[in-house]
C-alpha cells in the first residue's frame, strides 16, 4: 500500500510539476506587467520588512532546493536534510529567526557549491546528468 501511494504521489508531481511551474512563471510576469500599467510607471512590489524576510527566506529555500536536484540525482541525506530544514522552520516564525534561517539556507547552498560546484552546470543545461 505504501508503495503504491509513494508511486501514486510520484506520479502525480511528475505530471503536474512543470505545468504549475509554468504558470506560475507566466502570471509572475503578468503581475509585473499590470502592477507597472496601473500604476503609469515602473515600480517595484512594495513589501514590508517581514514580506521581505519572507520572500528572502523563500529564495533561500528555492536555491538550496534547486542545487540539491541539480544533478537529477538526490541522495538519501539530501532526501532528509531538505524536508527536516523546512519542518523545522516552521517553528520558527519570528523575522529574526527566519532570517537567520535563510542564511542557513543560502550557507548550505554555498557549501553545496563549494564541495560540488559543477552542480551548477545541471541548472543550465537540457541534458541529464548521467552524461558525465
Amino acid at each position: 500500500m505504501v508503495v503504491t501511494l509513494f508511486l501514486y504521489t510520484a506520479g502525480v508531481i511528475l505530471v503536474a510539476a512543470e505545468p504549475f511551474v509554468e504558470g506560475l512563471i507566466d502570471n509572475g510576469h503578468s503581475m509585473v506587467v499590470v502592477f507597472n500599467a496601473s500604476a503609469g510607471q515602473v515600480l517595484t512590489f512594495p513589501l514590508d520588512g517581514r514580506q521581505a524576510i519572507e520572500f528572502l527566506l523563500t529564495t533561500a529555500v528555492s536555491v538550496f532546493g534547486l542545487l540539491l536536484i541539480a544533478r537529477r540525482v538526490v541522495d538519501w541525506r539530501a532526501g532528509a536534510v531538505f524536508p527536516s530544514l523546512f519542518i523545522v522552520h516552521l517553528f520558527f516564525p519570528s523575522a529574526e529567526a527566519r532570517l537567520w534561517i535563510a542564511f542557513v539556507y543560502f550557507g548550505l547552498a554555498a557549501l553545496l557549491i563549494i564541495l560540488d560546484w559543477r552542480r551548477v552546470r545541471f541548472l543550465f543545461r537540457e541534458e541529464s546528468a548521467s552524461s558525465d
